[in-house]
């Protein structure tokens, strides 16, 4: 018997007590559907993957028949799919918490709106009932190259422990510090794999604020620091910090320090003198 035998499983909406202790994928092909996880309710649209860990209770609202469902184990991922999707942090830290048997993201919902998945699941689960050779493996790279896909061309929505939003919250910081010209919500959240709103919810758990609020202290911090220790003119550092219209970074920048960045400039160098 090959190692990949029974590893992956296909269907039209396969029981979850019949897959314990499996990872679970669910696409609706036509209709949308709502289901209850935790203390949620996701709406799922048509070509939208959901991705369970194992054991994760659910129930679905009259699930429709074009429901269809992929099944593999934790085992699977251990031996073979795991190299396969490291280059892709949310997948990694995903399906190491299945490795580990830890939930601190307990599903991914990709909302495909660029990339329609659909036909190549649709090719896998034909493949899946034939009897061909090499079906198995053939089944693994499909899978891989699916959640890829899913990693690349969807928002994704996940909910995260309470007590992982820390850490998570620290590396949005690492990144917005390191990026704060250009940063906007969208692109730190496609940076994170992460659909906006959760990058979003995760900023107003830890600070109470919102994500602008977040970035503009950011923004105005650096530019307070290079109006005092740097030769550059209140026009340049309004553009190194984002600013395009000098009007608007005036006014902020007032609004924060109680000054024109040029007072607070020629204050901070009376001051060294």
């Amino acid at each position: 018997m090959s190692f990949y035998e029974n590893a992956i499983a296909i269907g039209r909406f396969l029981h979850p007590d019949n897959e314990k202790g499996r990872c679970l994928l669910y696409v609706p092909l036509e209709e949308s559907l709502l289901i209850s996880l935790h203390e949620n309710t996701l709406a799922l649209q048509a070509g939208d993957c959901l991705l369970l860990q194992p054991d994760t209770p659910h129930t679905f609202t009259a699930p429709p028949e074009t429901l269809l469902c992929i099944s593999f184990s934790p085992e699977l991922l251990l031996q073979s799919f795991l190299p396969l999707v490291s280059s892709c942090p949310l997948l990694m830290r995903f399906f190491g918490d299945c490795l580990r048997r830890t939930k601190s993201v307990p599903y991914l919902h990709f909302a495909c709106r660029q990339d329609d998945v659909r036909p190549l699941i649709l090719s896998m689960e034909k493949e899946y009932d034939s009897a061909a050779p090499y079906r198995e493996e053939i089944l693994l790279c499909g899978l891989a190259g699916l959640m890829m896909r899913l990693a690349r061309g969807s928002w994704v929505y996940a909910t995260v422990a309470a007590g992982d939003d820390s850490g998570r919250f620290q590396e949005v910081v690492a990144y917005l510090l390191k990026n704060y010209r250009f940063a906007t919500l969208e692109n730190t959240a496609r940076h994170f794999n992460y659909h906006p709103n959760s990058i979003a919810a995760l900023i107003h758990r830890e600070t109470g604020n919102t994500f602008s609020h977040l970035l503009r202290s950011i923004r105005l911090k650096q530019a307070a620091l290079l109006l005092t220790q740097s030769p550059l003119s209140v026009e340049e550092v309004a553009l190194r910090c984002g600013y395009s219209h000098l009007g608007h970074f005036y006014k902020i920048f007032k609004e924060a320090y109680g000054v024109t960045p040029k007072t607070y400039a020629l204050s901070r160098h009376a001051d060294a003198r």
